[in-house]
């Protein structure tokens, strides 16, 4: 048996290798997840769950919670004495398109994911309310997210639900097209097999005063082949991304 001990850093690289990584393995194994995070790990056994890391605690960080990690090996070693404790770490990946623990009921047209994060500032876009105004009137959305990184626009998003996660996969499976900024709901979405529009400034920088998107990281994770779109110059305008839902994403 393996013990996988949990990723508590971005988002987007738990998405990205320590999801895969953990679904990769056939052994049986128990898995220490976010409460709310279960539809991630579907092979595990059993879930051990920990108290959610705040956004501001998540930044540029892997394995950097010891207290956690020195408390959970001191029980779990103790409760699975011959199981091998892992701290995450990137093996090999295996994707997988991840099923809602709990469904609402929520259907869209379209996700968009309004990042609002204190850290790295300078990329939250702040045509959110006026793109979603625009959609909204020829189309279902959906605003995924968490509650402490996501702006509050629109009347039907995630963190109105309890179980954020699972009304964010219900609203992607059921959606045409997921708009993001380079974040990690835009790798949430690919796993889920569905198309993206990255939101971008000039001809391609995940912000004004950022290096270009990593295009890489995205096709590495696209393991269904769905559409990518660039909506270059969007930064300071929301047609970019209007037009590529006009012209690709019809009701």
């Amino acid at each position: 048996m393996i013990v996988f001990l949990p990723y508590r850093g971005e988002f987007g690289h738990k998405i990205m290798w320590h999801v895969p990584t953990v679904h990769h393995c056939k052994d049986e194994k128990v898995v220490c997840c976010e409460e709310g995070e279960e539809a991630l790990f579907p092979g595990a056994k059993e879930y051990v769950l920990v108290e959610r890391n705040a956004d501001a605690n998540r930044r540029e960080k892997m394995n950097s919670d010891e207290e956690l990690y020195q408390r959970l090996t001191r029980e779990l070693s103790s409760k699975y004495a011959a199981a091998e404790l892992v701290r995450p770490q990137r093996r090999t990946l295996e994707f997988f398109i991840p099923e809602p623990r709990v469904r609402y009921g929520i259907t869209c047209d379209i996700v968009i994911c309004p990042r609002k994060r204190r850290y790295g500032s300078v990329r939250n876009w702040e045509l959110w309310p006026q793109l979603y105004e625009v959609l909204a009137s020829s189309h279902r959305v959906f605003a995924a997210g968490a509650p402490d990184s996501s702006e509050d626009v629109g009347q039907h998003k995630a963190w109105a639900y309890e179980r954020f996660l699972d009304a964010t996969l219900e609203a992607m499976l059921s959606a045409k097209v997921v708009i993001a900024t380079d974040t990690g709901l835009a790798f949430l979405a690919l796993l889920c097999g569905k198309p993206i529009c990255l939101i971008s400034h000039g001809s391609g920088q995940a912000s004004p005063s950022s290096p270009p998107i990593r295009l890489d990281r995205y096709h590495r994770c696209n393991h269904k082949q769905a559409s990518i779109d660039i909506a270059c110059d969007a930064w300071t305008s929301i047609e970019p991304v209007v037009r590529i839902v006009q012209q690709k994403y019809k009701s």
